[in-house]
C-alpha cells in the first residue's frame, strides 16, 4: 500500500514536471513568433506613408493650371486667348533717357513707318455667342463681320491696337511742328480743318484711356535707384525694369491672319 502511494506520488510530481516543461515550451515560441511582427508594423506604415505622399504630389502636380488656364482666369475673354496664341517671355525694358529706338525722336520716314506698324491693324471676329463673356448686352446693334458661317460674328479692334494708337495720338501731338517741317503738312487729326475742340477731345480720350489701362494693370515691379551725387536729389532711377510681357508681334500676326475688317 505504501509503495503504491510514493508511485503515485512520483508519477503526479513527474507529471507536473512535464507539465510545466510544457508550458515553458510553449511560452518560448509567443515570444518569438511575436517579435518579427513588431518589425514588420513599422515597414508597413513606411511604405503606406510613402505611397500617400506620392499619391498627393501626383494630384497636385496633375491639378497644377496650365499656362493657358492661368492667361484665361486673369483676363476678359478674347478669340486670341482662346486659340492659344498668347505666350510669355521675361525681358528687360531699355528705356533710358537716351535709349536709342526706331519709335523716339522727331518724325521722319521710318519713325512713321516703325509706328504705323505697331498700331494699325484689322478688326478680327467675336462671335455673338461670346458677348456676354464680354459684359455686352446682344440687344445692341454691334457691327457686323461678313459671314463665313451660319454662325453670326462681330467686327472688333484689339485693344492693345487702339491703346498704341492713342499713344501715337500724343506723339504726334508733342512733334507736329517737326512733322510739318519735314513732311510739309500736319498729322492726321492735328491740321486746320479739325477744331481745337475735337483736337483736345481726341487727345483728353486717349490720356484717359491710357490713366484706365495703367491703373487697371497697375504694375507693380519695382523699380530701383543708383546712387548718384551729381544727379537730381543725389540718385538716378534705373527705368531698364524687368517685365514678364506677352507676344506682341505673334499676337500682331495671329490678327492679320485672322482678318474680319480692314
Amino acid at each position: 500500500m505504501d509503495h503504491r502511494d510514493h508511485s503515485s506520488e512520483r508519477s503526479s510530481e513527474d507529471t507536473a514536471t512535464a507539465s510545466l516543461s510544457l508550458l515553458e515550451q510553449k511560452e518560448v515560441p509567443l515570444a518569438d513568433v511575436s517579435q518579427p511582427q513588431s518589425r514588420v508594423k513599422p515597414w508597413l506604415i513606411h511604405a503606406v506613408l510613402l505611397g500617400i505622399s506620392f499619391l498627393i504630389f501626383l494630384i497636385a502636380f496633375t491639378l497644377q493650371p496650365t499656362l493657358f488656364q492661368c492667361t484665361r482666369q486673369l483676363s476678359p475673354y478674347s478669340p486670341i486667348i482662346e486659340e492659344g496664341i498668347v505666350k510669355y517671355e521675361s525681358k528687360n525694358f531699355e528705356n533710358d533717357f537716351h535709349q536709342p529706338s526706331a519709335y523716339r525722336g522727331p518724325p521722319n520716314e521710318a519713325t512713321e513707318e516703325a509706328w504705323e506698324g505697331l498700331w494699325h491693324a484689322p478688326a478680327i471676329r467675336v462671335p455673338g455667342e461670346n458677348l456676354a463673356l464680354l459684359n455686352k448686352s446682344t440687344d445692341q446693334a454691334w457691327l457686323h463681320a461678313p459671314p463665313l458661317s451660319d454662325r453670326e460674328d462681330f467686327a472688333a479692334l484689339v485693344d492693345v491696337f487702339h491703346q498704341l494708337h492713342c499713344v501715337n495720338a500724343l506723339r504726334l501731338a508733342v512733334h507736329k511742328e517737326n512733322y510739318y517741317n519735314h513732311f510739309g503738312e500736319w498729322p492726321h487729326g492735328t491740321g486746320p480743318e479739325f477744331t481745337d475742340k475735337l483736337k483736345t477731345m481726341h487727345l483728353d480720350h486717349c490720356i484717359e484711356l491710357l490713366r484706365i489701362n495703367l491703373m487697371c494693370v497697375a504694375d507693380v515691379t519695382p523699380l530701383l535707384f543708383v546712387e548718384d551725387p551729381n544727379a537730381f536729389q543725389g540718385k538716378t532711377p534705373d527705368f531698364n525694369t524687368m517685365h514678364k510681357c506677352r507676344n506682341f508681334w505673334e499676337i500682331r500676326e495671329w490678327v492679320f491672319d485672322n482678318m474680319a475688317l480692314p
